[in-house]
């Protein structure tokens, strides 16, 4: 186990633990769900509530570590393995800071959860954005359209400047914190600009690549 499987495995266990030391002081109902304009909207039983995000994140650690061994360009996965590692170490740390404001909003700190939401989807948009710059040609990783795994060039190419919106993405999400009540705004259009960016982009340098190889 290396040091980013440790991090990642101890946040998990703290997670669980958070759960077990808080169960008796919360209600037999809590929140579990804000809506777009941050007010509560979803309920669940504190069992369900405390322990679901623990177990399904430990679930989904497994899946996300186990995934790129059944990749066929598993060779391609290991040459930015460690940025990979990293991300998950950052995924998992915004896993566990929405368990802990489930927590803190339940045992009574009723804070503005876009505004303590927004700050923390902004560094896992700019991680992302790290991420995907890193990323070399494989099925589970990064900007899988058809033009980028067509071709290798254009893979590379798509992936450097995607990065790029992808961590302008998270600068302009982290403006949710100073507009809350605009955040819905702010997050979608934020999402949907490093998407369809990516998607165009790859489109256009597939047919510049192709273009100049004929």
């Amino acid at each position: 186990m290396n040091k980013n499987q440790r991090i990642i495995f101890f946040l998990l266990l703290l997670m669980l633990l958070l759960s077990i030391l808080v169960f008796s002081r919360m209600p037999d109902r809590i929140v579990t769900h804000w809506g777009i304009t941050g007010k509560a909207d979803g309920f669940s039983g504190k069992a369900f509530g405390l322990f679901f995000m623990p177990l399904f994140s430990f679930f989904l650690y497994g899946l996300l570590a186990w995934l790129p061994n059944l990749d066929p360009k598993r060779k391609n996965i290991e040459l930015f393995r460690s940025t990979y590692e990293g991300f998950l170490v950052l995924f998992f740390l915004f896993f566990f800071y929405l368990h802990l404001l489930t927590i803190l909003w339940n045992i009574g700190l009723k804070l503005s959860f876009n505004q303590a939401f927004a700050p923390a989807l902004a560094v896992l948009y700019y991680g992302m954005g790290l991420l995907i710059e890193k990323a070399k040609m494989n099925y589970f990783i990064g900007i899988r359209t058809p033009w980028t795994l067509a071709n290798e060039e254009v893979w590379d190419e798509t992936h450097k400047k995607s990065g790029i919106a992808f961590k302008i993405a998270g600068i302009l999400s982290f403006f949710g914190f100073f507009f809350p009540n605009d955040y819905a705004w702010i997050l979608l259009s934020s999402i949907i600009f490093a998407s369809l960016y990516s998607v165009v982009l790859s489109y256009l340098i597939y047919k510049k690549v192709t273009k100049n190889n004929q």
